[in-house]
Formats: structure tokens, C-alpha cells, sequence
């Protein structure tokens, strides 16, 4: 006798491979340093799914099943799997702008970042399905227990089901990147302390703006030892610590905890 609300939802599952070629120039005082980088993208796998509309209905004596349905999902081609899969084709840019500057007699770096600017291409053998109907289940009808026959009990599969309701249609489309807007301002203060506050947000990812604040003590010369508290996201309230320490002369050790 009540209706579940399933609509309104986005689910996008992103897998490729990249080779990427990249430039950073130092600058000054003035200028700040800056750098960008171009990516050529082999599409992998992608299904996409947008439901508008999904109402399951029960009814009070539960003899029916209603499930009111608005959805468009895509997907790459299914015969190729792996990251061997050539399913598409894509290109991508990142870059940066970071310049130096002073308050309050302490010195700090504000940054610009923007990550994986681009899209996806998938080929013509790519599957397109648009739904907008209503499906119905009203049981199985047994007339008498003692006299049970092949034909009383349904025996197509789960995937015979799809198959019939699902009729897909292969047409190329495209996906844009989940790209990254990303600015931060560091203060240093002194040769001990280090605060670092920003701001990201992912485009289509369905992703609130994340803030975070970061709080570092430089507690030997090789060691940092930091503290995260952060808000949005695919989240609410997150926190964290990390420790940071440089071993022999190539490697740094790096350990965190996140909630």
C-alpha cells in the first residue's frame, strides 16, 4: 500500500587509460609559475545511467507489483572487455597557476588547478536503451497444488526477461570527464608551521564543493606531521592525519588516516 520512490538517480561507471605530455614554466614574483598538459584517451568501458522517473507500488494485500519507469542508460560495446578494449577514443587537459605572495610578513603560494578537462568519444557499437512505461506483476496462479505442471511455474531466466523488455539500439555518444576546479592558498609561517586551505569540485559526478583546511608542523627536518578537517564532497564532515617522512636520499614515507 505505499509507493518507493527509486527516480531521480545517476550512476556513471568511467574506465579508460591515458598517456599524457606535459610543460611547466618557473616564473617570478610576479608572474608565478604555470604549466599545463595534453592527454590522449583510450576508451575503455562506460555505462551510464540516468532514472528520472521509478516508483515501485506494492499493494496493501501485496498481490501486485507496479513499477513505474523513466530511465536512458548507454553503455559501451559488451563484446569487448578488459584493458585491452579499444571502445572509444578522447583527449583531455590539465593545468596549473601558482603565484607567490606575502601577508602579514608571511610568505605563501596560491595555486590553480584544473584536472582532466575532456571527453570520451565511444564508437558505433555502442548500446543505447530509453525506457518510459509501466511493468506489472500479478503473481502465479495455482489452481490446485496436487496437479502441478510444467507450464503452471514460469521458466524463463532473469536474463530471458531482459532480453525481452530490453531492446537496445548501437549509436556512438559521448562522455565528458568528471574534471576537477581546484584552488588553494598555502601560508607558511615560518620554517615550522604550514597552513593550506581550498576549495574543488568535481563536475558531472553528481559531487557537492569539498573544503578542507590543512594543518602541518614541520617537527624535524625531515618529518611533517599533519592535520585534515574537510567538508562536502560525497560526504559530510571528514577529518584526517598524516605523517610525512624523507628516508635515505630518494624515498619518502607517507602514512594517513582519513574518517
Amino acid at each position: 500500500g505505499q509507493i518507493a520512490d527509486l527516480g531521480n538517480a545517476r550512476f556513471n561507471l568511467l574506465r579508460y587509460q591515458q598517456i599524457q605530455f606535459g610543460l611547466t614554466f618557473g616564473g617570478d614574483s610576479a608572474h608565478g609559475d604555470y604549466g599545463f598538459s595534453f592527454s590522449l584517451l583510450k576508451g575503455e568501458k562506460n555505462i551510464a545511467l540516468d532514472i528520472d522517473r521509478a516508483n515501485l507500488t506494492t499493494s496493501a494485500d501485496g498481490t501486485t507489483i507496479d513499477l513505474d519507469l523513466a530511465m536512458d542508460l548507454r553503455q559501451s560495446d559488451t563484446a569487448k572487455t578488459g584493458p585491452g578494449a579499444l571502445n572509444g577514443f578522447g583527449a583531455s587537459f590539465d593545468l596549473f597557476y601558482e603565484i607567490p605572495y606575502l601577508t602579514w610578513y608571511n610568505e605563501g603560494v596560491f595555486r590553480l588547478d584544473i584536472f582532466d578537462l575532456g571527453l570520451i568519444r565511444w564508437n558505433n557499437q555502442s548500446m543505447y536503451l530509453k525506457k518510459d512505461t509501466v511493468y506489472n506483476y500479478s503473481g502465479i496462479e495455482i489452481n490446485s497444488i496436487s496437479d502441478l505442471q510444467n507450464q503452471t511455474i514460469p521458466s524463463a531466466s532473469a536474463e530471458s526477461i531482459v532480453n525481452k523488455n530490453a531492446n537496445f539500439s548501437l549509436e556512438p555518444y559521448t562522455t565528458f570527464l568528471p574534471s576537477v576546479f581546484s584552488v588553494s592558498a598555502t601560508t607558511y609561517y615560518g620554517k615550522k608551521f604550514i597552513f593550506e586551505k581550498g576549495m574543488s569540485y568535481r563536475f558531472n559526478a553528481n559531487c557537492r564543493p569539498y573544503y578542507y583546511g590543512n594543518f602541518s608542523w614541520v617537527c624535524a627536518p625531515a618529518v611533517v606531521v599533519s592535520a585534515i578537517v574537510a567538508y562536502g564532497g560525497y560526504g559530510n564532515f571528514n577529518a584526517g592525519a598524516e605523517l610525512e617522512a624523507k628516508i635515505l636520499k630518494h624515498y619518502t614515507l607517507h602514512i594517513d588516516s582519513y574518517y
